[in-house]
């Protein structure tokens, strides 16, 4: 398997699957209630590291550093992965039980001269 423990990465939402068990969100429906929604809108980006490797019948976990080009420190996890699509050395499109996802591998990124993370999007 090409991903690992680690990786810094970038994942992306590209769209619902067929059937998804909760349907996608607008960004105005995201944003308005976001403990309502069960599903995260298209075009969602988060940045950081896997906390697991990405594998059928189980979610992608990430520690969070960054979310559509914003610092905002958490965590990431989707719904089962049902199906890899697409799996080479640096990158992965998979499906959930609601959304299809890419997900690219990235540099770590670069501490500035006081030690602090500088996330940016490549």
């Amino acid at each position: 398997m090409s991903f690992q423990i680690s990786d810094y990465v970038r994942v992306t939402k590209l769209g619902s699957v067929d059937e998804p068990y909760f349907p996608t969100p607008t960004w105005t429906e995201y944003g308005e209630d976001k403990g309502a929604c069960n599903s995260i809108p298209t075009d969602y980006v988060a940045e950081g590291k896997l906390m697991m490797v990405p594998e059928k019948d189980k979610p992608l976990m990430m520690e969070r550093h960054l979310r559509n080009g914003v610092k905002a420190l958490g965590f990431f996890r989707t719904s089962y992965i049902n199906k890899i699509v697409t799996e080479e050395d640096f990158l992965m499109v998979f499906e959930t039980m609601n959304s299809r996802y890419r997900m690219e591998k990235i540099l770590p990124p670069i501490k500035s001269e006081s030690g602090e993370s500088q996330w940016t999007l490549n």
